[in-house]
């Protein structure tokens, strides 16, 4: 899997990868650390306290892009007696949900409320 994964290389230096050497994933918007906006005196959290909180988590269009990323990278080549990849938090922008690196738990967030809320489905 190693030698299909492509760097992504974000501000402040660190060094985050996404699965699949087939390029850009579909829907695949920007990592999640990447979409945030810092006054100039907070930008240095974002390499420090919001690296640590968000890490590798991205951001995508539709629930079905990120379902298939999710599918694509536990489905990858990998060599025998390897662990099986990790994958990222996943955050789709059409449902406002977010599906967790271990893949179970869905959180939806109604739109209209702005509160929490959700559950698996």
């Amino acid at each position: 899997l190693e030698r299909e994964r492509r760097a992504v290389l974000l501000g402040g230096g660190h060094l985050l990868a996404h699965g699949g050497g087939r390029g850009r994933p579909a829907g695949f918007v920007d990592h999640a650390l990447n979409r945030l906006r810092f006054r100039a005196e907070h930008e240095h959290l974002r390499g420090t306290l919001f690296f640590k909180l968000l890490n590798d988590t991205m951001v995508f269009e539709q629930r079905a892009h990120a379902i298939a990323y999710r599918k694509r990278v536990l489905s990858a080549d990998r060599k025998p007696g390897a662990k099986q990849p990790r994958v990222p938090t996943l955050v789709c922008l059409d449902d406002v949900s977010i599906i967790d690196a271990l893949g179970g738990t869905r959180v939806r967030v109604n739109k209209n409320s702005g509160g929490g809320g959700g559950g698996d489905d």
